[in-house]
């Protein structure tokens, strides 16, 4: 089992990876990664009810990957948060090719991290941006004639 210092227990982390970290594929896998600022790397599994609908096949799966990440983590040394995404694919396969797919698209990640320069906490919006309401004309001229009409009472 890997140490919880190499986890990610935040949602909103894994959720702020996926949408603006860069994305590696394999077979099975879809691993997105996000630089974090520290000196090791995190991990996060998701694995979805669409896998399998058995809880006991997911855990296997999920399990399998954090074995390879933590194989790995000797291996590769940058601070990286990296999640993974089960895809169908993965149904009926072995711990060990499991483990082996981790480790090789772990190397893939290790390769791109240094050649690609990614921000550590990228910008985005926190407030939603909301559309300025249009009016037609027509509306327009009809909310001035009710203020009009209200001043004159």
């Amino acid at each position: 089992m890997i140490s919880k210092k190499y986890r990610i227990s935040n949602s909103s982390r894994v959720e702020i990876v996926k949408n603006f970290g860069k994305k590696v594929y394999s077979p099975f896998l879809k691993v997105s990664f996000l630089p974090n600022g520290l000196n090791y790397q995190r991990f996060a599994v998701v694995v979805s009810t669409k896998v399998c609908k058995i809880s006991v096949y997911r855990n296997y799966v999920r399990r399998a990957i954090m074995e390879g990440s933590r194989r790995s983590l000797l291996h590769c040394q940058f601070g990286a948060d990296i999640v993974f995404f089960v895809l169908n694919s993965i149904n009926k396969k072995k711990y060990e090719e499991i483990v082996a797919e981790c480790e090789m698209i772990l190397k893939k990640v290790q390769i791109l991290f240094h050649k690609i320069k990614l921000p550590i906490n990228p910008s985005f919006e926190t407030k939603p941006n909301y559309r300025k309401r249009l009016y037609s004309p027509l509306v327009l001229a009809l909310k001035k004639t009710k203020y009009k009409n209200s001043s004159n009472i």
